[in-house]
């Protein structure tokens, strides 16, 4: 898909000013960062056991389908509305669950890039600094 281009992150570092991600909350975490994605499937699994049936939960994909969801809903606090659409456009669950680890490597190098110039900055500001937080 190409969402995720394998950064340098120390260059990343340069290029990021502090980021979108230092705005928004939890530098885009959601709910999801406190639990597994196991969890959190079996969880909305149990939740959706009234409307599909017997026959439907147990297929083999169904899993992988409410795994795929669970993964997007992790991250809508972070990817942007165009690409949670793409992704609930997308016809199969692999599919959806590739989309979403794009989009978690991109916040991770995001995040380390970020982390990366916070720490360059705490460090040429010396003891002095009180502005950065």
């Amino acid at each position: 898909l190409g969402l995720h281009n394998n950064f340098n992150v120390d260059e990343l570092a340069e290029c990021v000013q502090y980021s979108e991600l230092e705005t928004t909350d939890n530098f885009g975490f959601s709910y999801g960062f406190l639990s597994t994605f196991p969890d959190l499937t079996s969880e909305v699994m149990s939740l959706l056991e009234p409307f599909y049936s017997p026959h439907h939960r147990e297929r083999e994909e169904f899993v992988a389908e409410v795994s795929s969801f669970v993964a997007l809903r992790t991250l809508e606090d972070y990817a942007s509305p165009t690409e949670l659409a793409t992704a609930l456009l997308t016809l199969t669950a692999k599919e959806r669950l590739d989309m979403s680890y794009e989009i978690m490597l991109r916040h991770k190098d995001e995040l380390s890039a970020l982390t990366r110039t916070m720490s360059k900055d705490l460090i040429d500001c010396g003891e002095e600094c009180k502005d950065l937080w």
